[in-house]
């Protein structure tokens, strides 16, 4: 039997409330009493943040998967493009 999909969600909601327990405390809850338009903004911004980092990780993903290709090549195991499919892949 395959694993519960659902199986890591209370320590994922137990995380959600760690950061609004962390935004409380720094912040109180005036976010509760925030404007829709306000709470849309934000939550904008924070997609915005998430893409960036996304970006980033890509950035430093494609860059180690170029120096394994690199490395691979010259101890004669692999092409370039061959070895970044196969980092890929695993």
């Amino acid at each position: 039997m395959e694993r519960d999909p659902l199986a890591d969600w209370p320590a994922f909601a137990a995380a959600v409330r760690e950061r609004l327990e962390a935004g409380r405390a720094e912040y109180g809850d005036a976010s509760f009493d925030a404007e829709p338009a306000e709470l849309v903004r934000e939550i904008n911004e924070e997609l915005m943040d998430v893409c960036a980092w996304s970006y980033i990780l890509h950035a430093r993903m494609a860059r180690l998967t170029q120096d394994f290709g690199r490395e691979a090549t010259t101890d004669g195991n692999a092409s370039q493009s061959g070895s970044r499919e196969a980092f890929l892949n695993d």
